[in-house]
């Protein structure tokens, strides 16, 4: 037990390797990345969204989805800079809506394969039931050779 207390007490060698670090304040979502991917800027005003400092993963390279941003228009951004016109939040309204199709179309194609597994399990005990009637009637009095 002596060892434990001298590895955790404050001047042994494991404190001194590893220094605990507290966070307090929760990590921030990288709003810039997904837009690069996205090729949006912006989330509901397009590029104005960010004021004069516009990032660069709102620099387009793309023809037909780019506008041309002029100096007064974009409050000191620099002139002739080509952004995204398209702000990100309906993007990803419409990535969310795709997610949530594939995620309706797993369970009900999941649901069709368990109603079909009902069905052949009723069939099976039904062909079950009529083997039972079958062996019961060869074990009585009744059955007579050739009659089926």
């Amino acid at each position: 037990m002596k060892q434990d207390s001298d590895a955790t007490s404050p001047g042994s060698a494991l404190t001194q390797q590893r220094p605990r670090r507290h966070r307090t304040v929760p990590p921030r979502i990288n709003t810039r990345k997904p837009a690069q991917n996205f090729e949006c800027c912006g989330l509901i005003e397009g590029y104005k969204d960010w004021g004069s400092s516009i990032p660069a993963s709102c620099n387009c390279h793309y023809p037909g989805k780019c506008i041309r941003l002029r100096g007064s228009a974009t409050l000191g951004a620099p002139k002739n800079q080509y952004v995204y016109q398209e702000p990100c939040l309906p993007v990803y309204f419409s990535e969310l809506k795709l997610a949530f199709s594939l995620a309706m179309a797993v369970q009900f194609g999941s649901g069709v394969f368990w109603v079909v597994l009902l069905v052949m399990s009723i069939k099976l005990m039904g062909q079950i039931k009529r083997k039972q009637e079958f062996i019961a009637l060869l074990q009585s009095n009744r059955y007579i050779p050739g009659a089926f």
